[in-house]
């Protein structure tokens, strides 16, 4: 530890999703040390994930540890993939980094004292997060097209929120009577997704936000590729399989039992 702070690399923590998972085991090292927060170093941790965590007093560097005098504190991450899906496969990957460290493993869920905007463009929406930046040949991705079956078939007279960044590949949302709502901040995501009626994920950085924000009403299609516990968010339900074996009547079922009061 340096000074009050303790010192981070977080080049790695660059998506939402791995910034997420990494916030509980950074949360214990610092009451763990007594220490006021962590600095990160290099310009790293997801910038769309600070606005969130702005009122725990942590600090962000674009100087290197180098140039800040500071011997940083590594984050683990390929290790704690590869524990939890290799090793002990009942982890959540916010779990791994406590087992790596040899510290108790906090239960499911984690809930993290996220900062929440009330103001809501969603009004009521049913939303879905049809996106992952970590997609890799359709290992988490759902087919767009049965997105748009599965919301016009549960959304009834209410409307429907699709969320992404203006870097995703919107075109079989553009000819829906979908609302597309690109690039917002988390916050107010985080604020939306705590009072829509039904909230739709692949596994991505929404998915993670939903868990650790406390989101129950939160079904998901959950990729067969990694173990069933990594990323799962105990709150809610999903259908598990290689995406492009999941039917659009599985995902219909799940919404409505969302909907209905069926959630975990």
């Amino acid at each position: 530890m340096t000074g009050p702070y303790i010192p981070v690399d977080g080049g790695q923590l660059n998506l939402i999703g791995d910034s997420l998972c990494a916030l509980p085991w950074l949360r214990y090292c610092v009451e763990k040390e007594q220490a006021q927060g962590v600095i990160f170093t290099g310009g790293g941790f997801c910038k769309a994930v600070r606005p969130l965590i702005a009122n725990w007093g942590w600090v962000f560097r674009d100087e290197s540890a180098q140039e800040l005098g500071y011997e940083t504190t590594d984050v683990p991450l390929h290790q704690v993939f590869q524990w939890c899906n290799q090793v002990n496969l009942n982890l959540h990957m916010a779990q791994g980094y406590f087992a790596i460290a040899g510290y108790p493993i906090p239960p499911l869920p984690i809930s993290l004292p996220f900062r929440e905007d009330d103001r809501d463009p969603f009004e009521g929406h049913i939303i879905c997060s049809p996106f992952s930046r970590s997609d890799h040949q359709n290992n988490k991705l759902w087919p767009h097209a049965r997105w748009v079956e599965v919301l016009n078939a549960v959304k009834g007279r209410r409307g429907v929120a699709i969320i992404g960044s203006s870097a995703d590949d919107w075109s079989d949302y553009i000819d829906t009577d979908f609302e597309i709502l690109t690039d917002y901040p988390l916050p107010i995501i985080l604020g939306a997704l705590r009072r829509t009626p039904l909230f739709l994920s692949v596994d991505n950085g929404m998915s993670h936000l939903a868990h650790f924000g406390g989101v129950s009403r939160h079904g998901m299609i959950y990729p067969a590729c990694l173990s069933e516990s990594f990323v799962r968010n105990p709150l809610g339900v999903y259908v598990r399989g290689n995406p492009l074996d999941v039917t659009v009547d599985q995902v219909v079922a799940l919404a409505e039992q969302i909907m209905k009061g069926g959630g975990s």
